[in-house]
């Protein structure tokens, strides 16, 4: 389990060739060079930047957690050729909040189930006094609320990651929002040999 108060991470600029200003954060990543490896990090966008069609040859999900990208930049926004006919818009507001079974004062909003290999999107609501028992493989962002967690503070931004098998305690102080993408499983692949150089 790994366990990070993003906002102690120092913003860094990057991306200065595609124009206008980028500042982000790493805020937690899998291993170098494992077939399962992932980032989850923080940007904050401004004045005209620019991300021209491009794609890649991994899964890519982004939340927007304020703003409106076509406001601010004054343009549509035009996206690369997805795995999917078309982006996938989702907006949590039109989601009903479930009860989860077993844990009073907690409830989920399921955004989606994605691919073969089972990419996850979804929200946790815990209420004051609520405690929610987590579950790797996955990474969970506070967006809102505060407590602990793993015997942490648990505040905006605190981000939570949990490899397979791993569990952690979210305990609510004030009602508290949680983000959580679940990583695929990628148990039955195997990583490709290196090419052979030339001789």
């Amino acid at each position: 389990m790994k366990i990070v108060q993003t906002d102690e991470i120092p913003l860094k600029r990057g991306l200065e060739h595609r124009g206008g200003t980028f500042h982000g954060r790493i805020m937690v990543e899998g291993e170098p060079g494992a077939l399962d490896n992932f980032q989850l990090s923080f940007g904050q966008m401004g004045g005209d930047f620019n991300s021209p069609r491009h794609r890649h040859n991994f899964e890519q999900i982004r939340y927007q957690l304020e703003g409106i990208w076509e406001h601010v930049n004054g343009r549509p926004m035009v996206y690369p050729k997805p795995r999917y006919p078309q982006p996938i818009f989702m907006d949590p507001a039109n989601y009903e909040w479930v009860p989860v079974e077993g844990a009073p004062g907690v409830a989920e909003k399921l955004l989606g189930v994605f691919t073969e290999r089972r990419s996850e999107a979804g929200l946790v609501k815990l209420d004051a006094g609520g405690s929610y028992a987590a579950r790797g493989k996955g990474v969970y962002v506070v967006t809102r609320g505060a407590g602990t967690v793993g015997g942490e503070p648990l505040r905006a931004l605190t981000t939570v990651y949990l490899g397979p098998g791993e569990t952690a305690r979210f305990t609510a102080r004030a009602e508290t929002e949680l983000l959580h993408f679940g990583l695929p499983n990628l148990a039955s692949l195997r990583a490709a040999a290196p090419a052979e150089a030339a001789e």
